[in-house]
């Protein structure tokens, strides 16, 4: 009928919720879509992020093998290490020589006794005088002198220790001598001996003073020595067991008395760990691009990646393979190409005049495709995180367009729900005003 009023059920309460998720649900289908091509660009930058690391890894070993000096490197070999060891700097000379040691360098050491045992190294002692050790610092004669009174045989330890040229320890000789010092001169050699030592007390009889001058208890136990060797026949004499450009930018240390070889070559463990490193640097870059790019990888069939491990093996196979230098490592199904140097082939080839040239060459081609393909594998990395920050930005603006969607939804329906409370409250004052007509229509009849 026209004009007639009615709510369905405006009593009851509508629950609105269930709605607005699933309209969420539904309007985020896009958004779902968009993070999972994002999942896969990320696996895509991922896998790609892998293979240019494997490939500036290569650049390293190559610039390594790329540098002059790496072939005019030399090393210093002894026939026998007991008897001397040897250094080189990058001013050595190739050559040989017989080299000897005659002598090795000791520091020189005294017994200094007290005059009566001590027992107790911490008791101090009562006399007052000074206990002189006189010694040579460098072939400058000097001394240390320590008052006494009132330290004991620990303090007079420690206030030598303290002056820094001399080294004091404390022995315990039991019943024949109680704690004594033991003093040993800080650097070895004739120019560093101790000369003597004095009780301020005493004049040579023991008679009034803490340590004794008497030669059979206050003795020399180690007699100061320079080092002597002999290279290629020439004596030389040092304080020390170093011997430094006696051969010019060579260094040589005494070991024990001998007599052996000392011999000063090229160095090709230098180049051979370089080698060893472009090779291992090659194997990882397989590796790396055979996992991105086989069947079922995030960039199955990328043939441009397949592109990078060839031009390596074909730099490699060029320039080194050419000349015997490589080999495949274990058996045909388990090398994977792997590849490795032949090391007794390097070692004869070496001796080739124009291996410099061609090791230098190797390095620098391989160095300048693989830069090129560094900078390529960066470009495409950032067009991957360009890609992935539209993305980004996309999921942004249409979850924000969402969030507001729903909102002006749910706020529509709170307004409906606070419409049909007051329709409740209209019906509920129809319903009471009907009835009271009723009531007192049926009173009157």
């Amino acid at each position: 009928m026209a004009g007639e009023f009615y709510i369905s059920n405006p009593t009851g309460s509508f629950d609105y919720q269930p709605y607005l998720d699933t309209l969420r649900e539904a309007k985020t289908i896009p958004i779902k879509q968009l993070q999972a091509d994002q999942t896969h660009m990320q696996a895509k930058q991922q896998a790609l992020d892998a293979v240019k690391g494997k490939v500036d890894a290569l650049m390293g070993p190559l610039e390594t093998l790329d540098d002059a000096k790496l072939y005019e490197t030399l090393k210093a070999t002894v026939g026998n290490s007991e008897v001397a060891s040897a250094s080189v700097s990058s001013e050595a000379i190739a050559g040989s020589y017989e080299l000897e040691t005659i002598d090795v360098a000791r520091a020189n050491a005294y017994k200094i006794a007290s005059v009566s045992n001590v027992s107790d190294i911490d008791s101090p002692f009562s006399a007052d005088g000074t206990l002189s050790i006189n010694y040579n610092k460098d072939g400058a004669a000097t001394a240390i002198n320590i008052d006494y009174k009132d330290k004991s045989l620990r303090d007079i330890m420690e206030a030598i220790n303290a002056g820094g040229d001399l080294k004091a320890s404390l022995v315990n000789l039991g019943a024949n001598g109680g704690y004594q010092l033991l003093v040993t001169a800080g650097e070895t050699g004739t120019d560093n001996a101790i000369t003597g030592v004095d009780d301020s007390l005493n004049s040579g009889d023991d008679a009034a003073g803490v340590f004794s001058e008497n030669a059979a208890n206050t003795y020399e136990t180690i007699t100061a020595v320079d080092a002597r060797i002999k290279l290629g026949g020439i004596e030389f004499v040092n304080a020390t067991n170093d011997f430094s450009n006696i051969l010019t930018g060579v260094s040589i240390t005494a070991q024990a008395a001998g007599s052996t070889t000392l011999t000063i070559e090229k160095d090709s463990s230098a180049i051979k760990n370089a080698l060893d490193s472009v090779l291992e640097g090659y194997n990882a870059l397989v590796d790396v691009v055979r996992d991105a790019t086989g069947q079922g990888a995030v960039l199955a069939g990328e043939s441009s990646l397949n592109s990078i491990a060839n031009a390596a093996f074909r730099a490699l196979s060029d320039k080194l393979g050419a000349y015997g230098l490589l080999q495949t490592t274990g058996s045909a199904d388990a090398t994977k190409a792997h590849l490795k140097i032949d090391t007794a082939a390097l070692e004869t080839f070496m001796d080739d005049e124009n291996f410099p040239d061609i090791v230098q060459g190797f390095a620098d081609s391989l160095q300048t495709r693989m830069d090129g393909y560094s900078t390529s594998l960066n470009r495409r990395e950032q067009s991957y995180q360009s890609r992935l920050d539209s993305i980004d930005e996309r999921i942004y603006t249409m979850s924000k367009n969402i969030d507001s969607e729903i909102e002006s939804m749910r706020l529509k329906f709170v307004k409906l729900q606070t419409f049909m409370s007051e329709m409740s409250d209209v019906q509920q004052r129809i319903a009471q005003f009907t009835g009271g007509i009723v009531t007192s229509g049926s009173a009157n009849t």
